[in-house]
């Protein structure tokens, strides 16, 4: 007796995460720094229910640092927790023993502190149905590494840069590491710019993770200069 119509159930959000690492890498291995995350949209919501599964903080990022089992974390803060207008902030100091690799004259290290996408979501050879990713995603992230001073990232570690795209800008990834003075900066930047994929998509979509997975276990090599 009434009037239907069809309504497309995605979400206009976008689910951010930005990461901040600023820190440094002293010549036994060890990086110390400050970390900060900041999350938008279900990326936020998902991170709050999460907290709210634990009696208070403390046991939160006691469980947070379980699960980081090469990372120390000390002096976290969280911002904006009741605030779903506002991004979710997360600021602590970390410390990373055996970071760094000390071979004789030079240092080899991955600069993705957090956040590295090391498994591939999709799996299966073939797919019949769509993905439905959700919502939009965009992940940026930087890291900021002091290095020992006199060292130099070799040339091989400058070029290890990746830009790419699926088809329409679907999907988007960069990666570029560069060297000023004593201070290495890694950027990593993913977007993910529509909620659904077709069938006829998912190989693309599979690839585009299969290389980010190889672009961000990257081994930087730095030199002693003579």
């Amino acid at each position: 007796n009434g009037v239907s119509d069809w309504v497309p159930l995605q979400s206009n959000l976008i689910a951010t995460l930005h990461v901040n690492f600023v820190g440094e890498l002293d010549e036994e291995g060890t990086l110390t720094g400050q970390l900060t995350l900041n999350r938008g949209g279900y990326n936020a919501s998902n991170k709050r229910a999460a907290m709210d599964g634990f009696n208070s903080l403390e046991e939160y990022f006691e469980d947070y640092e379980k699960k980081l089992a090469h990372m120390s974390i000390a002096k976290p803060s969280v911002e904006n927790r009741e605030n779903c207008e506002m991004l979710l902030g997360e600021k602590m100091n970390i410390e990373v023993t055996n970071f760094a690799i000390m071979d004789q004259e030079e240092i080899h290290f991955n600069p993705v502190v957090y956040g590295k996408t090391d498994r591939n979501p999709f799996n299966l050879a073939t797919r019949t149905y769509p993905v439905d990713i959700g919502s939009k995603l965009q992940e940026n992230m930087t890291f900021t590494i002091r290095v020992p001073e006199g060292y130099t990232l070799n040339q091989e570690s400058l070029e290890s840069k990746l830009n790419m795209a699926l088809p329409n800008r679907d999907a988007r990834f960069v990666f570029n590491v560069s060297q000023d003075g004593a201070v290495v900066t890694a950027q990593v930047l993913m977007q993910i710019n529509k909620p659904l994929f077709l069938p006829e998509e998912y190989f693309d979509l599979k690839e585009f993770f299969s290389r980010i997975i190889q672009a961000e276990k990257v081994s930087l090599t730095l030199r002693k200069k003579a």
